[in-house]
């Protein structure tokens, strides 16, 4: 019995011994685990999946230690988050951020860490060094980023800025890289989207502040220079607008452009005095051109963000116009669309007040950010500039043209004057005026020209001219016969067979802003919804009749053209659409 209990003692000793192990080994394993879990919460952003700022040191360290490769530093930030989180709420604005480092990693390589710093700001490493492949580089990860509009109803856009630090200096610490790089994206606006750093010296600041001791100084003397540059109506090819800019006649270093004063200005919060002095010059031109019969041209002018937190600063312009006898209606402040995106119902208590004085008002850069559309409802303004990066190449990304069309609809719809900035080619042109945009502004017509040239340029006896020659321009309504309507609620039109060309009358152009003359008919109404699907058959049917009978067509009930202007009218049909314009004519394709 003895010996048995022994044994049994033994056993028993045995299992607690091994008990005891089994669960140290256990606690070990747990504890093992959760430093693991420990140190990948240190190193992982648990909601984009990228590294955290304290991996990205760890990897980018390593990476230096361990290449000689020179690595380029890169901050890439998520401009319009807010407007996203707003829209769509915050399970979807992490799906973006979880997109933005998938679509980062399947561009990157093994050796170029990324990791998400802050809310809507990544950084990671790349190889390259030339400016030129890091831009490549860039410009295919925010096209990916974007393309996931492709199979959506209703796209918008993510719109991304990058900052952008070449490592030449391998000794320099990664928290002043990081630093450096990051403040590259201070900078509220969406332009540049692509900012390399560059180096300070003494030598250009030195220079920098001797411009700001120069300016009251410039202004006095005059040294500053208005530029416009004309703005084409598309209906019929004709000058009726311009932008003002301004240009520093620099006694010692000659011809300077904005972009080398105004940051700076803006920056020392000097701005406020450039724009005054702008509107007044404009004001003063615009009595110039009274005094001398030209016709009155409209004229749109920035204001910066410094001089619409200067209180009652309207007050002020509004004097300038009754003090040079200029009519606030010839004047267009253009208001940038960023602006929104600070304090929406700030701007647009402003815009009220614009129009209040008889301002007119516009939203530039329209599309470099995402804004809900139910904010720019409640804005009262007159135009919308479309932002020029729509119309980089020749527009024709399949993409971008659903978007320019939906905005051109939207707008018309409420009655918004449309322009295209930006414009450099013809093909642009075209495709513009058969979506319906109102104006266009850029390189293709006129480049911004001083205030005598313009007069030179856009005036031909003392009336703003057509940009293209009277054989190849859509020939103006006005120079045809005029017939006589029974109603401003019924449309007319006259046909030109031999050129395909329609010309409608003015009863047609209250919503596209006069734009009355379209060419290539046939291909363009039969590919749009510019007539209304009740009237199609009809129009196209008396399109089919102008095409094959001499003379003219006509609707049952239509009254007969004067004998004398019928004998002028051999080629040309001259039909009425018996329809209420709003109710039955869409204005934009769809």
């Amino acid at each position: 019995m003895g010996n048995l209990s022994l044994t049994s003692l033994f056993f028993i000793m045995s299992g607690i011994i091994l008990l005891l192990i089994a669960v140290i080994a256990v606690i070990i394993l747990v504890c093992s685990k959760r430093r693991k879990q420990t140190k990948q919460m240190a190193v992982s952003d648990p909601v984009s999946g990228a590294l955290s700022p304290t991996g990205f040191r760890l990897a980018a360290e390593k990476h230096f230690r361990s290449s000689a490769t020179c690595y380029s530093l890169i901050a890439m930030e998520l401009r319009n988050s807010y407007q996203i989180y707003e829209t769509f709420g915050s399970s979807d604005h992490q799906k973006v951020l979880v997109h933005l480092h998938r679509v980062l990693k399947a561009n990157l390589g093994s050796a170029e860490p990324v990791a998400r710093i802050s809310g809507n700001t990544f950084v990671f490493l790349l190889k390259n060094q030339k400016e030129d492949e890091i831009r490549a580089r860039l410009k295919l990860i925010h096209e990916q980023v974007n393309r996931f509009n492709y199979q959506r109803k209703d796209p918008y856009l993510l719109n991304l800025c990058f900052g952008i630090y070449v490592r030449h200096d391998t000794a320099e610490p990664l928290e002043d890289l990081m630093q450096k790089v990051t403040h590259l994206l201070k900078d509220s606006n969406s332009e540049p989207r692509y900012r390399f750093y560059v180096p300070p010296t003494r030598e250009p600041e030195n220079r920098r502040l001797e411009l700001l001791g120069q300016l009251e100084r410039s202004m006095k003397n005059g040294d500053f220079i208005v530029y416009l540059q004309p703005q084409i109506r598309l209906g019929d090819r004709r000058i009726a607008g311009a932008e003002a800019l301004i240009r520093w006649r620099h006694p010692q270093r000659g011809l300077l452009a904005p972009a080398t004063f105004v940051p700076l200005l803006q920056e020392y919060r000097k701005i406020y005095q450039l724009d005054l002095y702008l509107f007044e010059a404009i004001c003063q031109t615009l009595a110039n051109w009274k005094k001398k019969g030209l016709e009155l041209c409209p004229i749109s002018v920035n204001l910066s963000r410094e001089t619409l937190d200067v209180d009652h600063f309207l007050d002020s312009y509004a004097n300038l116009c009754q003090t040079y006898h200029v009519s606030p209606e010839l004047i267009e402040f253009e208001l940038a669309e960023s602006y929104l995106l600070e304090n929406a119902q700030k701007i647009s208590a402003l815009i009220g007040e614009i129009r209040s004085h008889g301002f007119h008002c516009s939203l530039d850069n329209f599309g470099k950010s995402f804004i809900p559309l139910d904010l720019l409802r409640e804005l009262d303004v007159d135009a919308i500039k479309l932002d020029r990066s729509f119309f980089y190449g020749e527009n024709n990304n399949r993409r971008n043209r659903f978007i320019i069309e939906a905005i051109l609809k939207m707008a018309a719809q409420m009655h918004i004057r449309t322009v295209a900035e930006g414009i450099d080619n013809d093909s642009q042109v075209q495709y513009l005026q058969q979506a319906a945009c109102n104006m266009i502004q850029g390189f293709h017509y006129f480049r911004p020209m001083p205030v005598e040239d313009f007069e030179k340029t856009a005036y031909q006896d003392g009336i703003l001219r057509y940009v293209e020659p009277e054989g190849s321009r859509p020939v103006a309504a006005a120079q045809h016969p005029v017939v006589q309507q029974a109603s401003s609620s019924i449309v007319m039109f006259s046909y030109l067979p031999d050129e395909d060309r329609v010309i409608f009358s003015d009863a047609f152009s209250p919503i596209l802003e006069n734009q009355l003359v379209f060419s290539n008919a046939l291909a363009l109404f039969r590919g749009t919804s510019l007539i209304h699907e009740n009237d199609r058959d009809d129009f196209f049917h008396l399109l089919d009749r102008c095409r094959k009978e001499e003379g003219w067509s006509k609707m049952p009930s239509v009254s007969m053209l004067p004998k004398a202007v019928m004998n002028g009218l051999r080629s040309i049909c001259i039909p009425k659409i018996l329809l209420p314009l709003e109710a039955r004519i869409s204005p934009v394709p769809s």
